[in-house]
């Protein structure tokens, strides 16, 4: 009888530099799209268009300031069902 085995799965590979700069420079620029979001009673009117940058670009959003906003159902519904995330 001979058996077979699989190899260790290797660690997810971590971001190259480029891919966490692209990151970064997206967040840093949908920050004031943001803010201007919230400041703006035109924006509120049509969301639409911003949402969809956001989701496009940058759909886990972490903002200077410290808030995250997600963009998409299932991140949403996710972070909701998270234990530590929710009470």
């Amino acid at each position: 009888m001979t058996s077979t085995t699989t190899p260790p799965a290797r660690p997810a590979a971590k971001a190259s530099i480029t891919e966490r700069v692209g990151r970064h420079l997206r967040g840093a620029a949908l920050t004031p799209e943001l803010i201007a979001f919230v400041a703006s009673d035109r924006r509120r009117r049509d969301p639409f268009p911003a949402y969809r940058r956001l989701q496009r670009w940058d759909p886990i959003h972490r903002s200077p300031l410290g808030l995250w906003v997600l963009s998409r159902h299932a991140d949403v519904t996710a972070a909701l069902r998270h234990p530590a995330m929710s009470s």
